[in-house]
């Protein structure tokens, strides 16, 4: 059966270094980020969404997991593009 595996780059900890709630981001991890790198494995990145500052601070809390990641890891990833407008 054919199935899709999507990994997460979560910005949980990104973001609540946004907000200066975090003084060591211990994820994104680079090292793991290097080895799914090697593979045609799908990324996305993700947050939850209780509150608008998780949407607001979005971008930036990706431009902290890039940093972490690094550029060289994050330009070999395979990240999916999702519709921003979805029409039910």
């Amino acid at each position: 059966s054919n199935f899709a595996i999507i990994l997460e780059i979560n910005l949980s900890q990104p973001f609540n270094k946004v907000r200066d709630l975090e003084y060591k981001v211990s994820y994104p991890q680079k090292g793991f980020w290097e080895i799914v790198s090697e593979y045609d494995i799908s990324v996305i990145y993700g947050i939850d969404a209780h509150y608008k500052e998780q949407i607001i601070n979005y971008e930036k809390s990706i431009e902290i997991a890039n940093e972490i990641i690094g550029k060289d890891v994050i330009q070999k990833l395979n990240f999916i593009e999702v519709e921003k407008n979805l029409k039910r």
